[in-house]
């Protein structure tokens, strides 16, 4: 983020940091960017809404409450916006960041289901940085770096255009942006991004088969890992033990059943792999406040 993006009135604190929002810097679209030829320092700071990294040249050192990392051409991150982080030892940075709301990228993940990488970049390098130190990036080399550079600036050209149906435009072009990144990842994996790839593709089998029984056993063996590491490192990268991580993902999905199908509560337990109709009301209570029926009320009124 640069301070001369964004004018004062774009900036607020929240205690010592500086905090980014979306409302003043881009409150009309979902996508946005930011572009610097020459990134100053920046302190610490938050926002609410995430970003997408791309280094295109220069160095500089990316700070955030879990360490120093050094950065490089062709260097691409993600920044959910919610940790504190920032810039400094900045020597001729050029970078892009692909800015998204958090609100509307939820609603496209589901679009991005089985997109080997994406749940790497998006989800679980985010979460092994301070364990890798970094090292689980994804590095584009020149050929790549080439390649999504023209990408990049059509969406930058576009969001300056600003026309009436330029949110539309931005979108089409920011799913371009994310399919062809997580194509680099998973063409380019490093050796410190090996393991999160093995995760990645349980996650994958868990997605495809969440109405049916899932066991430890297979996502393990899908893994290619033992059950013991498969455990351990799952847990690492997902923040969840597996069963918790799936019976989310259930309730996640159940959502959006209650809401577009119409089936009975029953049915919905039955659809995302709930055998017991009490049990998936009392876990979906646990994780969204209210029981399926009130959710499903609430959304239709």
């Amino acid at each position: 983020m640069s301070k001369k993006n964004i004018s004062q009135k774009n900036i607020s604190k929240k205690s010592d940091t500086a905090f980014f929002s979306r409302k003043r810097f881009f409150p009309h679209t979902n996508f946005h960017f930011v572009e610097e030829k020459n990134q100053p320092e920046i302190p610490l700071h938050t926002h609410d809404f995430g970003e997408i990294v791309f280094i295109i040249n220069g160095t500089g050192v990316h700070v955030t409450k879990d360490g120093r990392y050094n950065l490089q051409r062709g260097d691409v991150f993600v920044v959910d916006g919610i940790q504190k982080h920032g810039f400094i030892k900045t020597e001729s940075l050029h970078l892009i960041n692909i800015l998204y709301c958090h609100k509307r990228f939820n609603e496209l993940k589901i679009e991005f289901t089985g997109l080997p990488g994406f749940n790497v970049l998006f989800v679980l390098e985010p979460n092994q940085r301070k364990n890798h130190d970094f090292k689980s990036k994804l590095r584009l080399n020149d050929e790549q770096l080439n390649e999504i550079i023209p990408v990049l600036k059509i969406f930058i050209k576009e969001a300056h255009l600003a026309l009436p149906w330029g949110n539309t435009v931005l979108e089409s072009f920011f799913k371009a942006i994310v399919v062809e990144t997580c194509r680099f990842y998973s063409n380019n994996k490093n050796n410190k991004a090996k393991k999160l790839f093995k995760i990645e593709k349980a996650l994958h089998y868990i997605s495809d088969n969440i109405g049916k029984h899932i066991t430890l056993n297979e996502l393990a063996e899908i893994a290619e890992l033992n059950i013991q590491t498969f455990r351990i490192l799952f847990e690492k990268a997902t923040g969840h033990k597996p069963f918790s991580y799936i019976i989310a993902l259930r309730i996640s999905v159940a959502t959006r059943l209650l809401v577009e199908e119409n089936l009975s509560v029953s049915e919905i337990a039955e659809r995302v792999g709930f055998n017991n109709r009490s049990y998936f009301v009392r876990k979906f209570k646990e994780l969204m406040g209210v029981t399926p029926g009130v959710y499903a009320k609430s959304r239709i009124e």
